[in-house]
């Protein structure tokens, strides 16, 4: 897929500034539209006005929790179901099992490089037939 012809639209949503800001030098460069939410309050309320591609969710935000976010995107999803890659800094089983129950696509720990995050957007869309 070309990302130019069909950019992918990708919803950021971590508490950590740092962290976003230098996710989106590199994934705009990379072709991707970016939404970001800051909390887990604007994650829900940005994936019902904006309907991503794709949701990278940070498990520990304030204003509900990526656990939380996940149950109410899948609420609110109708047309499709966007793939969602979980990131954390916590390496527990007890968040591994808990993505997987909820259907998460993936789960990446904190810190992790860019590039890994893009190449595992574009496996999940791929898989999405997109």
């Amino acid at each position: 897929m070309n990302e130019e012809s069909n950019p992918i639209t990708v919803l950021i949503a971590d508490d950590d500034l740092d962290l976003i800001h230098g996710l989106c030098r590199r994934m705009r460069k990379s072709g991707f539209n970016l939404i970001l939410a800051m909390d887990g309050y604007q994650a829900v309320s940005l994936t019902r006005k904006h309907e991503p591609d794709v949701i990278v969710l940070d498990i520990n935000m304030p204003a509900g929790d990526g656990f939380s976010v996940i149950e109410r995107v899948h609420e609110l999803q109708t047309k499709k179901d966007a793939p969602i890659i979980c990131i954390t800094g916590e390496r527990t089983a007890r968040i591994i099992d808990r993505c997987g129950e909820l259907g998460a696509y993936a789960v990446l720990y904190k810190p992790f490089d860019t590039q890994d995050l893009i190449e595992t957007i574009r496996q999940a869309m791929a898989g999405q037939g997109v």
